[in-house]
């Protein structure tokens, strides 16, 4: 495959290949990919293959609509509309019904959003299918940047701490976008914060590098309370799977961008240290974060993050039964021999 050079192409028909339009004759790629307003939406909706929605496969306009019987158009866009209107620019979002002949739902009628991007309300700048998962990888990538940093300047305790408050701060970004938040809710957060506490203790200096410490961790906090509630609109439409592989690429990359231009080394760790980072790329990440996501689909980011908070306990009894088990180990499995004292 040979690529072409696009160079001599001048803005006007760069930006959303306008050259397609009178211009240049259009040769589908696939039988999936009939026209330009496909490819135009492709990279949104393309993220629903692993999802139980349609992404209109078997319909005259794959990929540029999707829906499902149960789903109820009208309502997913007012609340599209009111969650993220600016997401929304670039395009004409319409409901619409259709019937697959193959692939998901076929032969089912199907209530769905059909995109259109072939009139004037099409925008190629503005228009961006992808970027939600994006955003959430920066976010997470954010998160690790300001949180992990933290514990070199301030006490794990009140690193501890101050993160934990990301449950406040889901809450509190939750009710700048209008949800209504239950004070049971909030009674819950409250003593959840105070449990945080109890098993951290109060830790706070007041030097200037542990300043600098506890405002990362906040700040890690912050990014964490935004990770989730930016998933939880992505995973109402868009599998798990997907999700987390883009999300966490775009997280690694964030990182090593990061990374690269603070010039930390990333060679000359024993073998220990890698062990330990492996584990924590297994546990924490693979298993912890992505259990989480998966949640997101179907509760809310609050409550998720309220949940997460768990891990306190949950560590500190895991910390006890080992710690029980190793004096055991030491006491009745492997018993000192003490020499016979010479008389």
């Amino acid at each position: 495959m040979r690529g072409i050079d696009h160079g001599g192409l001048g803005a006007r028909h760069r930006a959303g290949l306008r050259l397609a339009l009178g211009e240049r004759t259009w040769i589908n790629p696939s039988p999936n990919a009939p026209n330009l307003w496909m490819a135009r939406c492709y990279a949104g909706t393309v993220m629903l293959e692993g999802t139980t929605l349609s992404e209109g496969r078997g319909t005259t306009r794959p990929l540029e609509l999707f829906g499902a019987p149960d789903l109820e158009p009208r309502k997913l866009l007012a609340e599209m509309q009111r969650l993220a209107p600016r997401w929304l620019q670039g395009c004409r979002l319409r409901e619409c019904w259709f019937e697959p002949t193959f692939h998901k739902h076929a032969g089912t009628l199907c209530a769905g959003v059909q995109i259109h991007v072939e009139d004037g309300a099409y925008d190629h700048v503005a228009f961006r299918p992808w970027r939600l998962m994006a955003l959430a990888g920066v976010f997470l990538g954010a998160h690790f940047a300001t949180w992990v940093p933290s514990l070199r300047f301030t006490t794990v305790a009140s690193s501890t701490a101050l993160v934990a408050t990301q449950p406040v701060w889901a809450a509190l970004i939750a009710r700048r976008r209008g949800v209504q938040i239950d004070r049971v809710a909030w009674i819950g957060i409250g003593i959840s914060l105070v449990g945080v506490l109890v098993l951290t203790g109060i830790d706070f200096a007041l030097t200037p590098r542990a300043l600098i410490g506890d405002a990362l961790a906040l700040a890690g906090a912050v990014l964490a309370a935004l990770y989730v509630t930016v998933g939880e609109q992505v995973r109402s439409t868009t599998s798990n799977p997907v999700y987390t592989m883009l999300c966490y690429a775009t997280a690694g990359v964030f990182l090593l961008g990061l990374v690269i231009l603070l010039r930390v080394p990333l060679l000359g760790f024993s073998t220990r240290d890698w062990v330990l980072i492996l584990a924590i790329t297994l546990g924490a990440q693979l298993l912890g974060h992505s259990v989480v996501n998966r949640v997101l689909a179907t509760t809310s980011a609050t409550v998720v993050s309220l949940a997460i908070l768990l891990e306190m306990p949950g560590a500190t009894i895991a910390m006890v039964a080992w710690l029980t088990f190793a004096s055991w180990w030491n006491e009745v499995m492997m018993p000192q021999t003490v020499p016979n004292r010479p008389t």
